[in-house]
């Protein structure tokens, strides 16, 4: 499970560097930052939550 947690604080990684601008090209004209921050928020909670599952077992 914490594999599983550290595998999406990367991905959580990758959409910031999506949202920042820093990776990644429009797609028909449209900016896909939106798209970033949405992929990092979401896999910092859920990566948040991994963690907490594994620490409450513990």
């Amino acid at each position: 499970m914490i594999v599983l947690a550290i595998q999406f604080a990367g991905v959580a990684v990758l959409g910031a560097f999506v949202g920042l601008g820093h990776i990644g090209q429009p797609i028909g004209g449209q900016s896909i930052t939106a798209y970033g921050w949405g992929l990092c928020l979401n896999a910092a909670a859920i990566s948040a939550f991994l963690t907490y599952t594994r620490a409450r077992r513990a």
